[in-house]
């Protein structure tokens, strides 16, 4: 399926939109993760059979906002969905969805695991980026927000998602 745009359509707009669901659709619970609304949903006519849809949001410059709607049975490419909607609703029929699920779980435990390294990090210690990232490595200089200095001094904002590891000093 392709995206639906709307003329003038608001950020807002587009959500309250995909949400309310009129008289067909009722939303159980619903987040916004970067550019994708997380929904658990389901058909009035089919009550007791929720399912998780993934609405890829973007804004088109001068225009308006639009989404594309992904079902998890379709195995979504992003993996931000809470975790605590897997738990909320059975699994879609499908090889995707399980796969689908079970990468969105390691994602959630990669998270949660740098989160803990961070956490238990001291300043001073070095920071290895992941792959590909110039610098490789990084002194911790500051926690909130991660904060690295290289080896000539440059200061450096690091997203948790860069961090590969943390090695104390």
């Amino acid at each position: 399926m392709g995206w639906l745009f709307t003329e003038g359509q608001t950020k807002a707009e587009l959500i309250a939109h995909l949400t309310q669901g009129g008289p067909q659709l009722h939303t159980h619970r619903k987040c916004v993760r970067g550019t994708t609304l997380w929904a658990v949903q389901e058909y009035k006519a089919r009550p007791g059979k929720p399912f998780i849809v993934a609405y890829l949001i973007q804004h088109e410059r001068g225009y308006g906002w639009g989404y594309k709607p992904v079902t998890e049975s379709m195995g979504p490419a992003e993996v931000s969905c809470p975790v605590s909607y897997l738990d909320a609703v059975p699994v879609a029929g499908g090889p995707h969805a399980l796969q689908w699920r079970e990468r969105v779980r390691r994602h959630h435990a990669a998270q949660k695991r740098k989160r803990r390294m961070l956490k238990d990090a001291a300043i001073g210690d070095r920071m290895t980026l992941v792959a590909g990232l110039s610098p490789q490595t990084l002194a911790l200089v500051s926690k909130k927000p991660v904060l690295g200095r290289d080896d000539d001094g440059h200061l450096w904002r690091v997203p948790q998602r860069f961090i590969e590891s943390v090695k104390s000093a």
